[in-house]
């Protein structure tokens, strides 16, 4: 069962992606992929927050999105293959800022995320309550900083 939702969460994924490529360009630079990994690493870490249970149904769709809908949306090899392209064709400042970009920008937005989901799970009072991290079966447990 969770197989098919991790497979039906990464054909929403994955074809979302694939939209934004098509329809999101800024002077040359692959703003698509850029866009899909922050919203990724923003918006992951609010689902991982929000959704803490052990009731089974609700443990499989937290993970059959994390790993399904997050995984497919984002993407380091075209992150890599757009810095490459770029590189190619003598833009290497804008290279350098993609990248600058995305990995501080990721960072910066994961945090972000993760302390806003932090605060929403402390107005329905479940801070006590442990957080899974890690996805792609290096789950740990571990107590959310408050």
């Amino acid at each position: 069962m969770l197989q098919i939702l991790i497979f039906l969460f990464a054909a929403i994924g994955g074809i979302l992606r694939f939209w934004l490529s098509l329809h999101v360009h800024v002077l040359g630079v692959p703003v698509a992929t850029l866009l899909v990994n922050l919203l990724g690493t923003f918006c992951l870490p609010i689902w991982n927050e929000r959704l803490q249970t052990s009731a089974p149904l609700q443990v499989k769709l937290k993970e059959a999105v994390g790993v399904g809908f997050f995984g497919a949306l984002t993407t380091f090899s075209s992150m890599s293959l757009d810095t490459y392209l770029l590189v190619l064709r003598g833009a290497n400042l804008q290279a350098v800022i993609y990248l600058l970009l995305t990995i501080f920008g990721g960072i910066s937005l994961t945090f972000l995320g993760t302390r806003i989901g932090i605060n929403k799970k402390k107005s329905r009072r479940l801070i006590d309550e442990p957080s899974l991290v890690g996805w792609g079966g290096s789950w740990r447990r571990c107590t959310s900083a408050p």
